[in-house]
């Protein structure tokens, strides 16, 4: 035990990064909230060194220390393309535990945490090591379901069928059995990956999502203030990557069914599908009230955000879903499917969920769900005051750090 009853926590966070989104922002996060708590040191990638030594500079944190360590050079070219960068990992596991075990020798962990990445499916080091341990919030059991394939991409099918067949595999190699088996407890991002954790043997799953807001991200969105009483028609926004497997086509089309008079659909955002959702809006002679905007900056996006009225996400395959979560803290009502990490991030009341069934059924759903919030301007405000409330209270870093530090203090004190 360190100074005042703080735990001495080592934290596995291959990707960590102040102020970045995805994985590194994750990593960063979750460590950042934990050092409230008990000191931390965080084991990371030597290229992750110059951003957060710049962060701690402007804002010192007596409970974190940062150890960083990298594979040699001759190993670099394993990083090239997506898959080498999983293979990388790999690698930087094995070389990874080595360096834990010194530092366990020197500090005396009292637990460990494996961070980031956050693939149930992939193996930590941290499995091998004599201490008790947290294992995640780790996803990645979330497919585009087969039943929506006739509103995506020949290469979105292609993937979706890579990433159903991978994890299914990879989950009966022994590494990735010991990882769930010797872990003191798993968190799981969704439902569908707490149930692939407690069938490869984890002894205690609590579902705990991978986003949050951090003081700035929410900062930065109080300034924003939902315009539920504004005249004039409704706004609806996506911000997403146009992927195929990101349910872009299912919103475009449940706009196109809902034909409101005078509606607008912006969708932020750029990827592969961007010429085929064209084609579907050209079809449609839907070009003056469906915008894909592009790739816009931050700052450029959350202006979006204070001009809709209602946040659409039918995204049924994802572990996170932050934009819901950042959508709810400027007080948008989201419409969101039954599915994933956007299921377990939009508490009841704080959007409109869409079961998860056909094509046809999402899309009436949607559409359906899209004329009554702009039929019923006093149901959107509702909606996106219990959202708006849900973020400040318990969507934020800071609000979820005592359910993970408490976590840590039980694995730790159980013999």
């Amino acid at each position: 035990m360190s100074r005042q009853g703080r735990l001495r926590i080592l934290c596995s966070a291959y990707a960590c990064q102040p102020g970045r989104g995805s994985e590194p922002g994750i990593g960063w996060n979750v460590v950042t909230a934990l050092s409230k708590k008990h000191d931390i040191w965080v084991l990371t990638r030597a290229n992750n060194r110059e951003e957060i030594e710049r962060a701690l500079a402007a804002k010192p944190n007596p409970g974190l220390e940062f150890v960083y360590f990298d594979l040699p050079a001759r190993y670099r070219w394993w990083k090239r393309g997506g898959r080498g960068i999983r293979a990388y990992y790999q690698l930087w596991q094995r070389g990874a535990r080595r360096t834990a075990e010194r530092l366990h020798r020197m500090v005396g962990f009292d637990a460990a945490q494996h961070v980031t990445f956050g693939q149930y499916w992939s193996p930590s080091f941290l499995a091998r090591l004599p201490i008790p341990y947290v294992w995640g919030p780790v996803g990645g059991a979330e497919v585009f379901p087969r039943s929506l394939y006739a509103v995506t991409s020949p290469r979105a099918i292609v993937s979706s069928e890579i990433r159903r067949g991978f994890p299914a595999w990879a989950e009966r190699l022994p590494a990735v059995r010991q990882t769930a088996r010797n872990a003191s407890l798993a968190l799981a991002c969704t439902p569908e990956s707490q149930v692939r954790l407690h069938a490869m043997g984890a002894k205690r799953v609590e579902l705990f999502s991978a986003v949050g807001l951090n003081g700035e991200d929410l900062k930065a969105i109080g300034q924003i203030q939902a315009p539920h009483d504004r005249a004039g028609p409704t706004r609806f926004l996506s911000v997403t990557r146009l992927l195929g497997t990101k349910g872009v086509e299912l919103g475009i089309r449940a706009f196109l069914r809902a034909d409101i008079p005078g509606a607008r659909y912006e969708i932020v955002g750029e990827g592969p599908d961007r010429a085929r959702l064209e084609r579907l809006i050209r079809a449609a002679d839907a070009t003056d009230r469906i915008h894909l905007c592009g790739w816009l900056t931050r700052e450029a996006t959350l202006t979006r955000y204070s001009s809709a009225d209602v946040l659409v996400h039918l995204s049924p395959a994802e572990s996170g879903g932050f934009v819901c979560l950042e959508a709810m803290a400027a007080g948008l009502p989201v419409l969101y499917l039954a599915a994933g990490g956007p299921d377990t991030v939009v508490p009841d009341g704080a959007g409109i969920r869409v079961d998860l069934g056909s094509s046809a059924v999402v899309v009436d759903q949607a559409a359906a769900a899209m004329r009554l919030l702009d039929a019923d301007h006093e149901l959107r405000r509702r909606i996106g005051l219990t959202g708006r409330e849900h973020a400040e209270s318990v969507g934020t870093w800071d609000a979820r750090a005592g359910r993970l530090a408490g976590f840590l203090a039980e694995v730790a004190e159980r013999p």
